[in-house]
């Protein structure tokens, strides 16, 4: 390369010197780790000064949550679309049997694919969905297109939650599913995760990383054609499916306030249809606002039976009894499996590894087995397939249930706690046994 040429890490052709000094004025994302950042020419020193006191650019991180990373220091909409390009991709060559070079081993992870465009009978399918975070839309159209760029057909679901997310990858027979979404701890971070068929998400220490390595070698068009693109209200036969396992029950009273829009409409609508009777807060409060304290304080003042707070993305719920005190999830999966005996002589259920030894033992004793599993969700959900379990969680937060396959459902939750207490008029404490 000659002294007048230079080449933006992570790009693979070479660009004159004006446009890399106007790169270096623009704050050029690459720009931080360039070997020839410090060639700034006759820029400005108050420039200068800024460039020097930025931090270098992290790169993606892929994990079990997904992909993710700081909106546009780290991720953008051109980021989303070549990660989702190259999944739709992996799914592509997984129909065509065709094993990919960079990471053969995490390609045989992802199941056989039964009716993909190998047989003719129809292309790649691929669900989409995102969260309501302010800076998804932006990455929705960047996956979108880099899915169709792939050849895959895209059903979009708009703002919805993972677990409908999930619903649809099966009730649709899609391939895979995409949910753009923002991360709880952090409000600059967004990201992608991404599920497999059946509606499994991807794993962080294989099948990530054969996505990571065709990001790493680039994107190439499979096809010419132009691949169809619909939206889908999911959320009508995702609540239609639910509402079956609320039956049989008492006319409790439920204090349920949730923490995202989507879950809030999901959860109004479907109490509507059951003799349930949802407790709101006398002043109305911005979902953002709704913690722990609020519910408990709801639940006490209107002498509801339970209290239920939905995490945003609607896989986690944090259930409080009569007192207003918070339920530990494994007191909350112990209660689930009295329920599972009732109705089955034995069943399997899965155990988060760091599960607490008081409810392994307590399981074994109800007469039902525990097979233990990473707390990562893709092994979870491997492990609930494997066993054929019929629940399974720990101090995560997450209960899996089977319906229709492993899904980690608050909503489903609540149907099972509600039937434990139909079963008596006894109330919520003396029917929990606490855990640790």
């Amino acid at each position: 390369m000659s002294p007048e040429t230079y080449q933006c890490p992570g790009e693979n052709y070479t660009i004159s010197r004006s446009v890399h000094l106007g790169r270096l004025a623009r704050f050029y994302p690459n720009c931080r780790e360039c070997p020839h950042r410090h060639d700034t020419g006759g820029l400005a020193r108050r420039v200068v000064r800024a460039l020097e006191a930025l931090p270098a650019r992290k790169t993606l991180r892929f994990d079990d949550f997904g992909v993710r990373g700081v909106y546009l220091n780290e991720i953008d909409r051109a980021t989303a679309r070549e990660v989702a390009g190259c999944f739709g991709l992996l799914l592509r060559q997984r129909a065509l049997d065709v094993p990919s070079a960079p990471a053969p081993s995490a390609q045989a992870e992802m199941a056989p694919h039964p009716t993909g465009i190998a047989s003719g009978k129809r292309m790649t399918k691929v669900v989409v969905a995102r969260d309501e975070h302010p800076c998804t839309p932006d990455l929705a159209v960047g996956a979108i297109d880099g899915l169709r760029y792939a050849g895959c057909e895209v059903i979009d679901l708009g703002v919805a939650s993972s677990p409908c997310l999930v619903f649809c990858i099966q009730h649709l027979e899609a391939d895979g599913g995409v949910m753009l979404c923002g991360d709880a701890a952090d409000s600059s971070v967004i990201g992608l995760r991404l599920w497999r068929q059946g509606g499994g998400p991807l794993d962080g220490d294989t099948e990530l990383r054969a996505v990571q390595a065709m990001v790493s070698s680039g994107i190439q068009r499979p096809t010419r054609s132009a691949s169809p693109y619909s939206s889908f209200h999911g959320s009508v036969p995702y609540l239609a499916c639910l509402l079956k396992h609320f039956h049989a029950l008492r006319p409790l009273k439920v204090a349920a306030l949730c923490t995202s829009g989507i879950m809030e409409q999901y959860v109004s609508r479907l109490f509507s249809d059951l003799v349930c009777t949802r407790i709101h807060p006398e002043t109305p409060c911005e979902a953002g606002e709704v913690d722990g304290d609020r519910v408990a304080e709801v639940v006490t003042e209107s002498r509801a039976h339970v209290g239920v707070l939905f995490n945003g993305d609607g896989e986690r719920a944090t259930f409080f009894d009569e007192q207003g005190r918070i339920v530990g999830p494994e007191s909350i999966l112990l209660l689930l499996v009295r329920g599972a005996l009732r109705e089955h002589r034995t069943i399997s259920v899965v155990l988060e590894e760091g599960a607490s030894e008081v409810l392994d033992q307590a399981i074994v004793q109800l007469g039902a087995r525990v097979v233990a599993a990473p707390a990562r969700p893709a092994a979870m959900t491997r492990a609930l397939g494997r066993s054929a379990a019929r629940l399974g969680g720990g101090p995560s937060g997450r209960i899996w249930i089977q319906n229709g396959g492993p899904a980690a459902d608050a909503i489903l939750t609540l149907s099972g706690v509600l039937a434990a207490l139909s079963w008596t008029d006894s109330p919520m404490s003396s029917v929990i046994e606490p855990i640790g």
